[in-house]
């Protein structure tokens, strides 16, 4: 699930800020901290401490003077915060303008885990949808663009000095698992996983699933979605925009037949219309479930589907 840059506290950059189109290059980051074991920061799995290692983070770029430093970030339990998100981050000096930056919140010692390597690909498709990224970017560990303390995630240590465009950084390459193509072709580990193990991604023709055809808000709790020519498809990735909420609450998403997802896929309030872009894995006659916490109004406006 990508979080909302609001979650920690980082402001929405100025319209003045330079959005990032189609750049070549995504550069791995990590915190790189030996903080004290086995409760220090950026150590824990935990959704509550991941969330407040993600906000110490972005305020410790805010006092440093970047606030929008890196594009997004990924904890531990493989949640992934927006920072910067499509606009130009400040996490590679002089190359910027051709990069996007995403930091991995681990401890120095702290491998990042499967959660995090979904996450990963599920942020590169993401930015390649937004056009932030080309869809035939490259990836590389930080150290490659720049001279720098930052470890990165790598499987190997930096290399021999290379001509790089910034004049600084040394060869060497992200682990293995991080290498594939925007779409990874690896068979799936879980059902609520091959979305972003999917083998490819189709874009749609126009479809929504609209509730305010039924007259007042639905009333809380659980519903079945099914969207037009989604039997046979692994995930769908759709629009979701809350409406007509008479006070706040939350939504989330999970497929059909499985138990629950206990993250919120968007938060909304009051006569406020409020709309975030989710993907979720399908059941096998192509069905996912939504569940809001108070009466409103859902609507459901399809990207397009993963395909097996």
């Amino acid at each position: 699930m990508i979080f909302d840059r609001s979650f920690i506290g980082t402001p929405v950059p100025p319209s003045t800020r330079r959005k990032l189109h189609k750049v070549r290059w995504l550069l791995a980051h990590e915190v790189g901290v030996d903080t004290p074991k086995p409760n220090g920061r950026y150590r824990s799995a935990d959704p509550n401490r991941v969330l407040s290692d993600a906000q110490a983070a972005a305020s410790y770029g805010i006092s440093a003077g970047k606030s929008w430093e890196y594009n997004y970030m990924i904890g531990l339990d493989g949640s992934i915060f927006t920072q910067a998100g499509e606009y130009m981050g400040a996490h590679c000096k002089n190359f910027n303008p051709d990069s996007a930056g995403v930091i991995f919140l681990n401890a120095t010692d702290v491998p990042i885990n499967q959660k995090q390597i979904l996450a990963w690909y599920e942020v590169r498709n993401h930015m390649v949808k937004m056009e932030v990224l080309s869809s035939t970017h490259d990836v590389a560990p930080h150290y490659r663009f720049r001279k720098t303390s930052c470890p990165g995630i790598r499987a190997d240590p930096p290399g021999a000095p290379w001509p790089s465009p910034t004049g600084e950084g040394r060869l060497g390459n992200l682990q293995k698992e991080l290498l594939h193509g925007s779409v990874i072709t690896k068979p799936p580990e879980s059902n609520y996983q091959r979305i972003v193990m999917a083998s490819s991604f189709e874009f749609a023709t126009a479809t929504r699933w609209d509730t305010r055809g039924f007259g007042e808000p639905l009333n809380s709790g659980t519903y079945t979605v099914r969207l037009n020519g989604s039997a046979g498809k692994v995930g769908a990735t759709v629009n979701m925009t809350i409406v007509n909420a008479k006070v706040g609450g939350y939504a989330t998403l999970w497929p059909s037949g499985l138990r629950p997802v206990d993250k919120s896929k968007i938060n909304y309030e009051a006569t406020k219309a409020i709309a975030n872009e989710v993907s979720v894995p399908l059941a096998a006659d192509g069905s996912f479930l939504v569940y809001i916490s108070s009466p409103a109004h859902i609507i459901f406006d399809l990207t397009g589907y993963w395909l097996p």
